[in-house]
């Protein structure tokens, strides 16, 4: 989108215009991270450096500090960090940790180069799989294992991704409930019980070349457009749903709960629903 936006301004500008992009948010005061009008990220997706005065880490579940090229939760601390939220202590106290640091929200990560990416919001993450190896002991029960893969997949990477495809000509991907009912299975001393998982699926737009297509065919070239570019678990198996449009506020913000809250949409190449049949 950058540099689509430079070219178009540069066919009237003559190669004057330079964009680049940054991070904020209300809560620091508008920015946080940006690039110097002289810097720019080589591979555009960079967010920029953070800037003087402020500190940052980025966190993983667990709440354990990660390094680089690893993504994770945002938390910044600095002067031009709010103080709180007007009158909500509640609300105050959950944004920040014992230590004061600021939950963003935002996950993220810095390259070794120091340049921040922002990869998707927390709350947005498709959780793929999920277990939370935990055992309860209990003299009067047998104990029960809790099992959680933390697999997690950002919408955003997925979108960019679907953007790049001559089939794609707007895109959006949400995570559906998976359709296998979560089960307990027991055993002497031992109980196993699974957690609700989440399908990627993709609502498209397709390109003008492609808007007349086998709607079969076409979602299927977009499943295995993905499924060619990323891990197995990053793989749209919720399936694909045609649109005439992408929902989205004037800031071109996707509007996700709109399209959860969609109902009787056709959905194509849907290969978790194929699979729960089997």
């Amino acid at each position: 989108m950058q540099l689509q936006a430079e070219e178009a301004m540069n066919a009237f500008k003559k190669g004057c215009v330079k964009i680049s992009q940054g991070w904020g948010m209300s809560e620091v005061v508008c920015a946080g991270i940006n690039f110097a009008m002289h810097e720019r990220d080589p591979d555009v997706s960079g967010v920029g450096f953070l800037i003087s005065g402020m500190s940052a880490k980025l966190l993983d579940d667990e709440g354990r500090e990660l390094g680089y090229d690893e993504p994770g939760e945002l938390i910044i601390k600095g002067p031009n960090v709010f103080a709180g939220y007007w009158k909500k202590e509640k609300e105050t106290r959950e944004s920040f940790t014992e230590d004061g640091w600021f939950k963003t929200g935002d996950i993220a990560l810095v390259k070794k180069s120091g340049i921040f990416h922002i990869v998707d919001r927390k709350k947005e993450l498709i959780k793929v799989k999920g277990m939370n190896a935990s055992t309860l002991l209990s003299r009067d029960a047998a104990p029960t294992l809790y099992i959680y893969i933390g697999l997690q997949v950002a919408p955003a990477e997925l979108e960019d991704l679907l953007l790049k495809s001559p089939d794609v000509e707007d895109v959006a991907v949400i995570g559906i409930p998976a359709y296998v009912s979560p089960f307990v299975l027991t055993r002497p001393y031992l109980t196993l019980r699974s957690e609700g998982t989440e399908h990627p699926r993709a609502y498209v737009v397709p390109s003008p070349s492609r808007s007349t297509s086998d709607r079969q065919a076409l979602a299927r070239d977009i499943v295995a457009f993905i499924s060619e570019r990323v891990t197995r678990h990053k793989h749209i198996t919720g399936g694909v749903v045609f649109v005439d449009a992408i929902p989205k506020n004037p800031s071109g913000k996707i509007l996700r709960r709109q399209l959860r809250d969609r109902k009787g949409d056709k959905v194509w190449a849907d290969t978790a629903r194929l699979k729960s049949k089997l």
